[in-house]
């Protein structure tokens, strides 16, 4: 357990004790449990139902510029509100959220810890692949400390139809980033705070203490995956 607070402040001293045997489960389950209490709390302090009647009074005024007829207007609009209904109840958005968060979460440190094992490999190092998923899920732990910031935020900002606005941490914040009003990306674009260098410093010392690599090459090789995905995304 002393382990989740030295991650912090002494990330190295971490890694050197999970050389021989790598624990990924203790933070996994840290990070899930309060990234999954945060959402929740973002769900109830998200105004989605007025967003969702917008979108409702959007699509029906393309609608009337195009000249349908008013019946199938009507039966757009009521068909539209009836899924809203579904949506807009507690224990469906609770059961999305538990959902989502976990195969967001599984998916990310599978294909994190897949990545280091190729690089680990082709750099001819002899970790396996519960190692290399330690590495991902340690790496994260930061994902804690910006839980707690959301989680604060959402009681004591007010209602936002943009569940972003909550990570106060994010890049948006200060400064406009390319893309972050984008429809599809946009969400993805301001992801980018400062918890993903912390992340990356992390993991770098940690692929320094079981790769013997220097520093640099460390960081090449933790920080390609992020460079490539985020510049990509303010590049379409």
């Amino acid at each position: 357990m002393n382990a989740l607070i030295q991650i912090f402040i002494k990330p190295g001293d971490v890694f050197e004790q999970q050389r021989e045997d790598s624990n990924w489960l203790l933070p996994a389950l840290v990070i899930l449990g309060f990234s999954i209490v945060s959402a929740i709390a973002v769900v109830f302090a998200t105004d989605t139902g007025e967003a969702a009647k917008m979108v409702i009074d959007q699509q029906i005024a393309v609608m009337e510029q195009q000249n349908v007829p008013q019946e199938t207007i009507d039966q757009t609009r009521a068909q539209m509100e009836n899924a809203i209904g579904v949506t807009q109840n507690p224990a469906v958005q609770i059961g999305g959220v538990l959902l989502s968060t976990f195969i967001m979460f599984v998916v990310l440190v599978l294909l994190h810890g897949l990545y280091f094992l190729i690089a680990g490999k082709i750099m001819g190092l002899d970790q396996g692949f519960t190692d290399w998923l330690a590495l991902s899920c340690w790496g994260r732990m930061p994902w804690v400390i910006g839980a707690i910031v959301i989680l604060i935020a959402s009681f004591a900002m007010s209602s936002q139809a943009d569940a972003t606005a909550f990570n106060l941490l994010g890049f948006s914040n200060w400064v406009s980033l390319p893309n972050q009003d984008h429809m599809f990306v946009g969400a993805l674009v301001k992801s980018l705070d400062i918890l993903v260098l912390w992340s990356i410093a992390i993991m770098t010392i940690g692929f320094q203490k079981w790769s013997g690599k220097s520093m640099g090459v460390s960081l090449s090789v933790v920080a390609a995956p992020y460079v490539v995905i985020y510049g990509v995304l303010m590049a379409i």
